[in-house]
């Protein structure tokens, strides 16, 4: 986030996982919130999640329309009224690639008078009402025309006079992050709840390990963190078009798809050249450079070698010593909890940040009662206070 850009716009900076606690309450307040922010950091995958912990909060399911085929959204128009209560919905709106086409459409009745007919979308949201949330995403992105309409939308919920009753979020680009973006009327931000989303690799990295991402990639990132810390890009480096492929969540979650992509549909472990050659696209070639270098070295160590010999963990560059410890924990089983506490009694001696780092990848990845188990247990409660 630029240097002071939360005092100039007299907004508050706030970060995913604050926002994660916070979201519940201005849904139970109905008051929509705004989401402004650099894009790339997140903030699509921020509203999913909150949306899910305000349904599993109420021992709902939460159906995101945009999955659904066409038949599937009939069906859920057509659901019973008792089987309502068990569904939460999320409508994802990209206002930057859509028309009016996509809010309501024109029909001929039999009478041959023209009929305006709300998407079956906002059908369905009309349905569930306050079990509804409808994201709108670029909203200074729109269209001028669609603008307007929005506009009007999240002002009193209704669209052609009939009244939606969802719960509103948008999320929006300033103008000083990119070019497209559209200067908002500052009424409409007045109807919201307005927030800077501050980006935090840490929010990222635990992203990164419920979402399974490879683990190669984890432990890049862990140890480089700069390489997704730097995601803010002047607009005058945007108009000279000196970044294509840059760093972002958005990216290096890209890069985790086209990694597993390429492992499963050749059903081997990816070599340097493409690895290059992918990265390169998503994230640029430094980084993709990088960490091709990395994996290179991943190749040369012996990974449970070293675990049964926990006195060469002290020796290793950083990178792998995160790669060592996503291994221990995910394997714990395989390599005994003594084998494994025995590894981490040595760590202990003299470097708690990566028992720390392990605490936290077993909790992230539902390992933490097994891995307690193996770590020393004052240095185990010690460091559990800080989580």
């Amino acid at each position: 986030m630029s240097p002071g850009l939360a005092e100039e716009k007299n907004v508050v900076e706030i970060t995913i996982s604050e926002f994660k606690d916070y979201f519940r309450y201005y849904y139970n307040a109905d008051i929509p919130v705004n989401l402004i922010g650099f894009y790339g950091i997140g903030k699509s995958s921020i509203i999913k999640q909150a949306c899910e912990d305000i349904a599993k909060r109420n021992n709902k399911k939460l159906v995101v329309l945009n999955k659904l085929s066409y038949e599937d959204k009939i069906k859920l128009l057509n659901v019973p009224e008792e089987k309502l209560k068990k569904a939460f919905v999320l409508m994802i709106l990209n206002a930057s690639h859509i028309t009016k086409d996509n809010l309501y459409y024109l029909t001929i009745t039999k009478e041959g008078n023209v009929k305006i007919t709300l998407n079956i979308d906002f059908e369905i949201l009309k349905k569930f009402g306050r079990n509804s949330v409808i994201f709108i995403d670029e909203l200074s992105h729109a269209d001028e025309e669609v603008q307007k309409i929005l506009f009007s939308f999240i002002l009193d919920r209704r669209l052609l006079s009939e009244y939606i009753g969802s719960y509103v979020v948008c999320a929006m680009n300033l103008s000083d992050y990119s070019l497209l973006a559209r200067e908002i009327d500052y009424g409409v931000y007045s109807r919201m709840a307005n927030f800077i989303l501050e980006f935090n690799v840490d929010d990222f990295l635990k992203y990164a390990i419920d979402h399974k991402f490879d683990k190669r990639l984890i432990a890049f990132l862990s140890a480089n963190r700069a390489n997704v810390d730097r995601i803010v890009i002047s607009p005058e480096e945007l108009e000279s078009k000196s970044f294509i492929a840059f760093h972002c969540p958005r990216t290096y979650e890209f890069l985790d798809r086209l990694i597993k992509s390429y492992e499963s549909l050749s059903g081997k472990k990816i070599d340097a050249q493409t690895l290059r050659t992918l990265a390169s696209s998503v994230i640029g070639f430094a980084a993709a450079s990088q960490l091709v270098v990395f994996l290179e070295k991943i190749a040369k160590y012996n990974i449970k070698d070293i675990v049964t010999h926990p006195e060469s963990f002290k020796n290793l560059e950083e990178d792998i010593k995160y790669y060592v410890i996503m291994y221990v924990v995910d394997n714990i089983n395989q390599l005994g909890v003594n084998t494994v506490k025995e590894f981490f009694n040595e760590i202990a001696k003299y470097n708690e940040e990566f028992i720390q780092y392990a605490i936290i990848y077993a909790k992230t990845s539902g390992k933490l009662i097994e891995i307690k188990q193996a770590i020393p247990h004052e240095v185990f409660k010690k460091l559990m206070k800080y989580l």
